[in-house]
């Protein structure tokens, strides 16, 4: 029995950050000029959201049962949901939590450690201004009064 001819050529990678697989039509007249193709895979994106995405996370989240709305995270194809995420999962299209998501999809490691800092200043500032509001509103407190002296 002859084997049979391959019709496509598949690069998988299996990323630490993002997983992705490519493909494209094997024609073995003329094996030049071909294009490679993204395989788009369907991720949840937001609650009750599903889109075709050509990275694919390279992580699972198990969420507590009660965090979700019921079927908010199920996918077409799953007739029996299992409680995990696999997906790009982003709440938001703005603000810092994006900003660390392209920056770490961009491998830009100065500008990480930037919003990093940023984010270390913002909580020293804010840890700071409510210990100040706290002492000046729980005055009468006995941990307050202690501090004072």
């Amino acid at each position: 029995m002859k084997p049979a001819t391959p019709r496509y050529s598949i690069g998988i990678d299996l990323g630490t950050t993002n997983s992705a697989v490519s493909y494209f039509e094997l024609d073995h007249h003329n094996a030049r000029g071909r294009e490679q193709t993204m395989l788009a895979l369907p991720q949840v994106t937001a609650l009750g959201t599903v889109e075709n995405k050509t990275l694919l996370p390279s992580f699972l989240y198990l969420p507590n049962p009660q965090e979700f709305p019921a079927g908010s995270l199920a996918l077409p194809w799953d007739k029996k949901p299992s409680g995990a995420v696999v997906g790009e999962f982003v709440g938001g299209t703005e603000g810092l939590g994006v900003q660390i998501l392209l920056m770490n999809a961009a491998m830009d490691v100065s500008g990480m450690f930037a919003v990093l800092l940023l984010l270390a200043a913002m909580g020293a500032i804010s840890s700071r201004l409510l210990l100040t509001i706290r002492r000046r509103v729980l005055y009468w407190a006995p941990s307050e009064q202690r501090r004072g002296k």
